[in-house]
């Protein structure tokens, strides 16, 4: 059975996608990790991804994240080396003004050190809408799932190439906020050309969702985007966006490259927001 609560964090996150999808083509969700490339240079790159994003994944940085490439395993190394931790980022998120709606990413074993229900409570009185949480198993979900919606937040569940039928039905009946569609199999960051295989696993997951699909992993270029956004809401870029930030381009500027004006200015009459 559906799960039809209503969930502030979830409709937030919805509402934010489908109104983005028609009125600018398709929702952005920018990737960056909390610290990167310093604590004191962070807040700054924050704000204006912010101004161009339609979502904010934001990373803590954790020292195995078995599911991110090279990139965001180095930019989370040197995050930690910087000293960046979870209360260093709600301290941040507390004393900045953001509209955009916020989704945290974490490993499982940072939010258990930390406690789930003082993770939860310490998000929500910040305003993050959802969480992400790669290695935490489908049918290990109930006590994370239960205290996020307690106070507000939805989880966020992810499906892949090789995701079967019956359980990606599973997964995204019980699924609040978007999909996160990886389109490879393999870690963030990949070089790998987006391919067909990647426009039929969203084709095939918009047959067992009603709510938004965002596509992830291996997304780096505006022809990535545009061509996923046909077959789903939005994209989430990451690794692309760091390593722009690495060759000292401005993220907000980066970020108006992957949607261009013409595709922002075409509406999607067939998406309402």
């Amino acid at each position: 059975m559906v799960d039809t609560e209503s969930i502030p964090g979830a409709d937030r996150i919805e509402s934010a996608i489908r109104s983005a999808k028609y009125e600018k083509g398709f929702a952005l969700a920018p990737f960056l990790t909390a610290g990167y490339p310093s604590l004191d240079r962070f807040p700054d790159f924050l704000q204006g991804t912010a101004a161009e994003a339609d979502l904010i994944e934001l990373g803590i940085p954790f020292t195995d994240p078995v599911a991110d490439g090279p990139t965001i395993q180095r930019t989370s190394r040197t995050a930690l080396e910087s000293g960046a931790s979870i209360p260093w980022i709600l301290d941040l998120l507390a004393t900045t003004q953001i509209d955009t709606p916020i989704i945290i990413m974490s490993y499982l074993n940072p939010l258990l050190a930390y406690g789930f229900d003082r993770f939860a409570k310490d998000c929500a009185s910040v305003n993050v809408c959802g969480l992400i949480v790669p290695d935490m198993p489908f049918e290990e979900r109930q006590p994370l799932n239960q205290i996020a919606n307690n106070h507000g937040l939805c989880v966020i569940r992810m499906v892949s190439p090789v995701t079967p039928n019956d359980r990606m039905k599973q997964i995204c009946t019980a699924a609040r906020g978007f999909i996160y569609a990886t389109t490879i199999c393999g870690t963030t960051g990949a070089d790998d050309a987006i391919d067909v295989s990647a426009e039929q696993l969203l084709t095939r997951v918009r047959t067992h969702s009603s709510i938004p699909i965002l596509a992830g992993f291996g997304i780096r270029t505006a022809n990535d985007a545009n061509r996923l956004s046909h077959h789903c809401d939005g994209v989430i870029i990451g690794s692309a966006l760091l390593e722009a930030i690495d060759r000292n381009e401005d993220p907000a500027d980066f970020l108006r490259n992957i949607r261009p004006i013409s595709t922002a200015t075409n509406k999607n009459p067939g998406i309402k927001p």
